[in-house]
């Protein structure tokens, strides 16, 4: 009989780079929903820094993007930042401008280096996230409808929260469609694949 062989992702994926395009919470009171955000470093609440490509960064600043979008410290949680005290208490900390669940968990390029994220703001800085949102989203980036009805059906006052935030994440993902046709193709051609 044989044994099975176990094969790690890793070993079989190589990447010469990783770009992280997703929602994303905003922090700073400067930010709307749907606006666009470049990651250009990623801080974690223990002092980690995650510096983005600067070979990606450039191909932005030549890029023809139709929507403005910052360079921006991301803040890299761990869980959802719910409340817009927490909000403001990163933005003040650590002069982030949106809160990112992703790319400071992803993998790295080759090399350890040529990452990039790209974030489009679901959740403004002044708005709390009701808590039928806090555990609606699978670790493969799905949506657990059944347990967001169940959480609603315990506390129903949540559901006009609940449908806002529906309402602007779809405007965030409209955000993303619309800036990135071009703007992935001139990255993916500043990699010199």
């Amino acid at each position: 009989m044989r044994s099975a062989r176990k094969i790690s992702l890793s070993s079989v994926v190589r990447a010469n780079a990783v770009i992280s395009v997703g929602v994303s919470g905003g922090l700073s009171p400067q930010l709307n929903t749907g606006d666009l955000v470049f990651g250009n470093v990623v801080r974690t609440e223990k002092g980690e820094e995650l510096p983005a490509d600067p070979t990606l960064l450039t191909a932005l600043e030549t890029a023809d993007i139709p929507v403005a979008a910052p360079r921006a410290v991301l803040f890299g949680a761990d869980v959802i930042i719910a409340s817009a005290r927490d909000k403001a208490r990163l933005f003040d900390q650590f002069g982030s401008l949106a809160v990112d669940l992703s790319s400071r968990r992803s993998p790295r390029g080759e090399g350890g280096g040529r990452s990039f994220a790209i974030r489009a703001i679901a959740d403004p800085c002044s708005r709390a996230l009701p808590p039928a949102a806090l555990n609606a989203v699978t670790p493969d980036g799905g949506t657990r409808v059944l347990s967001v009805l169940l959480e609603c059906a315990k506390a129903p006052r949540q559901f006009p929260a609940l449908l806002q935030l529906g309402s602007d994440s779809e405007k965030a993902l409209a955000a993303l469609r619309g800036g990135l046709g071009g703007l992935l193709g001139r990255l993916l051609f500043s990699l010199d694949l």
